[in-house]
């Protein structure tokens, strides 16, 4: 038996009954053209037609046989389409506009299979060329999500289920029993404001350079995959990634950089603690990809390949300004580009339906002036500042002579050559929850921020009531609930000795300061104690990770 002839997709008098029916009826024609494409015709004539079409739309003109033919006379294009004859029979010959839903149905249904043929053969005549089997993947990925983009066309709706859906939301909220879908950032002071990160959401965090803006944003990845167990994938366009890893390990561990440096220095517990740091990273799912040379097309590629496997909830860039664009997307310019960049990044959040929290430059601009960073500093694009659902800003306030605001006299107070720094995040935008300011002491050596509350510290220097604990420590695995649902606790010490720890929860996504009664803890990196019965010991709180 004799092969079967494969035969394109295609049904012509499918097409002939759309192009009529629009051509006949001013409803269809306002109701259908917008979601058509030339390419949805496979006749040659009727790709000119429906252009015709469109143009005279696009014109707001009124659109018929007569006015279709004049418009393809005057551009040259009549004898392409089939002449007044074949344009005036489509006109007339179509059965019934009342099925011109059921015609587009086909139209549509045949486009999208000739546009999957026409796929699978660009795809094959790359695989035979390609020298890189990823790229090709890359290519082949790429090529198939422009067919499944191309399908989603849109149009508008009404806004009855929308209405219905955000009513919903509001009772589900005042019953107490909404679940926000978006990622916290793991600082209470600041999740107050801005409430999370929500899907679909491009985030901006600018800063200056060496403020701490990767460090933040590792410790915000930190907090959703090691608490929260989201899936988080991080670019790392500056950094390889077992630097960045290490600055994790850092603030997981709470051992500064200073002693992992010098030789011989971490005693036993120091290391124990450096494990378990190593275990919570390696058990939470965060994914770094460091390659300097990936393109908004790899990020998106990548970031599709990881959500079909593993799933993806955040996706972390540091930093924008490093992107390259793909050869065909070069812009004229630096800032054309970076735009072009912003607005893909959007696209893509929006696209996997989780948020993007993309590190940006500041201008020196701030530097100049002497003052806080404002919308109009993102570096190299305005564009950065319209595509953002959310722009924060980390600045380290300059010091004033007489300082008179809280603000100020905290800024004042800080060592410009200590580890510590005083640094004020400004939420500039949120399309989803207020602005304003939130406070940090920063700790460059453990990779560290810790909220500050400017109300509550500007009357006393008094730390908060410590949570009394009773509960033993026993695994990493403990740790990763909420600072809110821990109870009692009990700490083993090295030599099995129990007894009664505090520990003092200060809204920080950092380890918790730990005191135990009778033993006086030494304020050294070292971690040590002494115990007044038995001489110096080690304790290990290596299980505490933040």
């Amino acid at each position: 038996m004799a092969d079967k002839v494969m035969k394109m997709p295609v049904n012509y008098e499918a097409e002939q009954a759309m192009l009529g029916s629009i051509m006949m009826d001013t409803n269809v024609a306002n109701d259908f053209t917008t979601l058509l494409r030339e390419d949805d015709f496979a006749l040659q004539q009727h790709k000119q037609i429906f252009l015709a079409i469109y143009n005279l739309i696009q014109n707001n003109e009124p659109v018929d046989a007569l006015t279709v033919a004049d418009k393809l006379a005057t551009s040259g294009k009549i004898a392409e389409a089939g002449g007044m004859e074949y344009i005036g029979k489509l006109a007339t010959g179509i059965p019934s506009t009342a099925n011109a839903d059921k015609y587009f149905e086909i139209v549509k249904r045949d486009s999208l299979l000739r546009g999957i043929i026409e796929a699978g053969n660009k795809i094959s005549k790359n695989a035979y060329t390609a020298e890189d089997a990823n790229k090709a993947l890359d290519f082949a990925e790429q090529t198939v999500f422009r067919i499944s983009e191309e399908k989603e066309a849109s149009k508008l709706e009404p806004i009855v289920e929308a209405s219905s859906e955000a009513l919903n939301k509001i009772n589900t909220m005042q019953r107490g029993d909404y679940v926000d879908e978006g990622i916290k950032t793991g600082f209470k002071l600041l999740d107050r404001k801005i409430e999370s990160m929500k899907p679909g959401a491009l985030c901006i965090l600018a800063a200056r350079p060496s403020v701490g803006k990767t460090a933040f944003a590792l410790t915000v990845a930190i907090n959703a995959a090691i608490r929260n167990n989201k899936k988080v994938a991080i670019f790392s366009f500056e950094m390889p990634t077992v630097q960045l890893v290490q600055r994790m390990l850092t603030t997981v561990s709470q051992i500064s950089f200073k002693r992992q440096k010098q030789p011989g220095m971490l005693n036993f517990n120091e290391t124990q603690r450096l494990f378990n740091a190593h275990e919570a990273l390696s058990n939470s799912k965060i994914y770094v990809d460091d390659n300097s040379g990936n393109t908004p097309g790899d990020i998106i590629s990548k970031c599709r390949r990881m959500k079909n496997t593993v799933g993806l909830d955040l996706v972390i860039i540091d930093y924008l300004q490093l992107i390259t664009l793909d050869t065909k997307s070069k812009a004229e310019n630096r800032q054309q580009e970076v735009s072009t960049m912003s607005r893909q990044m959007k696209l893509y959040a929006k696209e996997l339906g989780v948020p993007f929290l993309v590190l940006s430059q500041l201008s020196r601009g701030t530097e100049q002036r002497g003052e806080e960073p404002q919308l109009s500093d993102l570096r190299e694009s305005g564009a950065i500042e319209q595509d953002a659902d959310m722009v924060m800003f980390l600045h380290r306030p300059k010091k004033v002579e007489n300082p008179k605001s809280e603000e100020s006299k905290f800024a004042a107070s800080y060592d410009d050559d200590g580890d510590h720094k005083f640094v004020k995040m400004l939420v500039a935008k949120n399309r989803n929850g207020e602005t304003g300011n939130v406070y940090f002491d920063w700790c460059g050596d453990m990779q560290t921020f810790k909220p500050i509350d400017i109300r509550e510290m500007s009357t006393a220097e008094e730390k908060q009531p410590a949570a009394k604990l009773n509960t033993e420590i026993t695994s990493v695995e403990q740790m990763r609930s909420d600072d809110d649902a821990f109870d009692d606790m009990k700490m083993v010490d090295d030599d099995g000795q129990k007894g009664t720890v505090e520990i003092v929860m200060d809204d920080t996504a950092t380890p918790a300061t730990i005191k135990e009664e009778p033993l006086d803890f030494s304020d050294s990196d070292g971690m040590t104690f002494t115990n007044n019965e038995s001489g110096d010991q080690s304790i290990n709180n290596g299980d505490l990770p933040f």
